[in-house]
């Protein structure tokens, strides 16, 4: 059973038991409410001076947290099918190793510096990106060629652009959640 897991700005696809469906609100809830105690630890806090001070996450949190509490007796497991798909199905997207998420993470701030700091000709990176991919797909550009320069410029894997149009009308179709 596939779920949109809808986001501020966009989605996730998530597959999961089509048993996971007739509770769906209510996991949703429970990891929810998991997720915001800190007595958990997990991998999404945001630490501020040392303590934890709120939760980052997309929906592997929730698949994670599936697997662990719901699924843990079932041969089948949720699994994330398809990230950051707008609300037309674009996906546009830096795909990176995995083991260098909380890396990037933490130099988000860099990031934002290399793409909005002006050129000798008055032009940023975000301005070049923009015209170059357009408003919808310029971020995933953009954010593959700053983690090849700055964070795997020694190692031998890189990060590479995701460009795909999901099917609209299947994915319009598909139970939604909200975070």
């Amino acid at each position: 059973m596939l779920i949109l897991v809808q986001f501020c700005v966009n989605a996730d696809i998530i597959e999961c038991p089509a048993f996971i469906l007739n509770d769906l609100k209510s996991y949703q809830n429970e990891f929810t409410e998991w997720l915001y105690d800190k007595t958990n630890d997990h991998a999404y806090w945001m630490y501020k001076d040392g303590e934890k001070y709120g939760c980052s996450y997309r929906s592997e949190a929730f698949v994670e947290w599936l697997n662990k509490f719901i699924l843990d007796k079932h041969e089948e497991k949720a699994k994330v099918v398809e990230q950051s798909v707008d609300e037309d199905g674009l996906v546009c997207r830096a795909e990176y190793p995995k083991d260098i998420t909380a890396l990037i993470h933490t130099e988000i701030e860099s990031f934002r510096k290399w793409l909005t700091n002006k050129n000798s000709e008055g032009i940023c990176k975000e301005e070049e990106y923009k015209k170059k991919y357009g408003m919808r797909k310029y971020i995933g550009y953009a954010s593959a060629e700053w983690i090849n320069s700055f964070i795997l410029n020694e190692r031998n894997e890189k990060a590479y652009v995701i460009d795909k149009q999901m099917d609209y009308d299947e994915m319009k179709a598909m139970p939604k959640i909200f975070f």
